[in-house]
């Protein structure tokens, strides 16, 4: 699915730290969304490392932030996550902080994809769950057949 977020990330580098079931989640979002993906990660699943244009199986380094537009950090270390969120900001990055939303630049919102329409949903409580709940149940009112034909009318 991609990153809900709207920002232009085609070919942009973005660093994700962590290798795990989330990092590989907001690998796959961001190549979705066009961007370079450099996930860090001392294990990296299959699923971070398809996503991945490169790969770095280690920890967290001075100067892996460098030259990227969006840090993700979503390991399970709250030491890593905050080096990692420092040293991002500090580089001029965008920080997205898995282990604590608010103390990022921003959040990922659930998402889903209608052809060419996303809705997206942020419940600003920090808790995905309830984001994706809300998500599910505006899908399942949403007819594709309507957003196609409304599509369809903007294009006229």
């Amino acid at each position: 699915m991609p990153l809900p977020v709207m920002l232009q990330l085609d070919g942009r580098r973005c660093v994700v730290v962590g290798g795990g079931a989330v990092g590989g989640r907001r690998a796959a979002a961001l190549t979705a969304a066009g961007a370079h993906v450099v996930v860090v990660a001392p294990e990296i699943s299959d699923a971070a490392r398809d996503a991945a244009a490169e790969v770095h199986a280690r920890r967290w380094l001075v100067g892996d932030a460098d030259g990227a537009a969006l840090v993700v950090v979503a390991t399970d270390d709250p030491v890593v996550n905050a080096a990692a969120a420092g040293e991002a900001e500090a580089a001029g990055a965008l920080v997205n902080r898995a282990d604590d939303g608010p103390a990022g630049d921003l959040t990922v919102m659930a998402s889903q994809r209608f052809g060419p329409v996303t809705v997206a949903v942020d419940s600003g409580v920090n808790n995905p769950r309830v984001s994706k709940a809300v998500r599910a149940k505006v899908a399942e009112a949403l007819d594709p057949a309507w957003i196609k034909g409304l599509v369809a009318e903007g294009r006229r």
